[in-house]
């Protein structure tokens, strides 16, 4: 007779990481998903089947308990008893660290890139991996191929010209599987060519997220100021000193076709009673959303330049603050 036993072990995990591959002249977006799995089981897996799962058990199936929240008046000799009880125990723990340790490599499986059978209820998804693997018990990840999903990219560019005089491309997609896209590493290709690293975050079913890649060289981007006034009421002994300032963002864009881009400025946020700060909209370019993206001081331009077409961005503001006060900041 057979005995087959299931059983459940510590010291397995895996986590997803993508490739995002935009196709710029397809506006389209290639999402790539692999598992890396790591085992320190003890014992060598050899031609097992293999399938991902999204539910962590290591997080629990309650839910924590809500208490009482209690305040009450701070005691500084228990604080300072406890600060050097954990200043002890902070240089007991480094006078025992061993030398560190090379960081551990990654094995990738170039399996004969099938895709995984993806079972998904509202609650969570599964991956089987197609055909059977072999994984070592070692630090070492190993890293297999799932499944590639093809979604539509919308494209713009972003631009802070006061920080980078350049334009950066965004994709905008939307989720277009049945299960969610949950949280990972992602490595950028753009028509092929590598662009950076990033992290993706969980994007639901029909959820839209953003993708940068990069900086986009066919839009021309010039930034600088052309005022800087600085009032002085010499003749008063007391009184309020006036900064006034304008900068100016001009954008062109040489790509063969309309582009929609978002220009960000910002002006000065008051830190102290006696500082006023102040934007100018007679010296700013109309058709500014204020406190864009709820950040105070930012002011966003939303504009489609279509190709070689070309404009110009101006934005004022100004200070005052007390005669005989430095003022930092500007």
């Amino acid at each position: 007779e057979t005995l087959n036993l299931t059983y459940q072990m510590a010291g397995v995990s895996w986590q997803p990481v993508y490739d995002a591959r935009l196709d710029t002249s397809a506006n389209e977006l290639s999402l790539e998903q692999y598992g890396q799995v790591r085992q320190q089981t003890g014992e060598d897996w050899s031609d097992i089947a293999l399938t991902f799962s999204t539910i962590r058990p290591a997080m629990g199936s309650e839910m924590p308990p809500i208490s009482e929240w209690r305040v009450g008046i701070f005691n500084n000799q228990i604080f300072e008893s406890r600060a050097n009880f954990a200043g002890q125990a902070a240089k007991m723990a480094m006078d025992s660290v061993a030398a560190p340790m090379a960081a551990p490599a990654l094995q990738e499986v170039q399996a004969e890139q099938q895709v995984a059978a993806v079972v998904a209820t509202e609650y969570a998804a599964e991956f089987k991996v197609p055909g059977r693997v072999d994984i070592k018990s070692t630090t070492d990840a190993t890293k297999l191929y799932i499944s590639a999903a093809k979604l539509k990219a919308t494209l713009s560019a972003k631009v802070t010209p006061r920080l980078d005089a350049h334009a950066y491309l965004f994709v905008e997609t939307v989720n277009n599987q049945t299960y969610p896209i949950i949280p990972g590493s992602v490595s950028k290709y753009r028509d092929g060519a590598f662009v950076g690293n990033a992290s993706l975050p969980l994007v639901r079913p029909e959820e839209k997220t953003n993708l940068s890649f990069g900086t986009d060289d066919r839009i021309k981007v010039e930034y600088k100021r052309i005022k800087d006034d600085e009032s002085n009421p010499a003749l008063m002994v007391v009184g309020d000193m006036t900064v006034e300032r304008q900068y100016e963002t001009r954008l062109q864009n040489l790509h063969k076709n309309d582009l929609p881009i978002t220009i960000y400025e910002q002006f000065p946020v008051s830190a102290n009673a006696d500082v006023k700060s102040e934007l100018l909209p007679a010296t700013t370019t109309a058709g500014f959303v204020k406190d864009s993206e709820n950040r105070q001081g930012v002011i966003a331009w939303d504009v489609v330049l279509k190709p070689k077409e070309e404009k110009t961005y101006t934005l004022g503001f100004k200070v005052k603050y007390p005669k005989g006060e430095r003022i930092n900041g500007l």
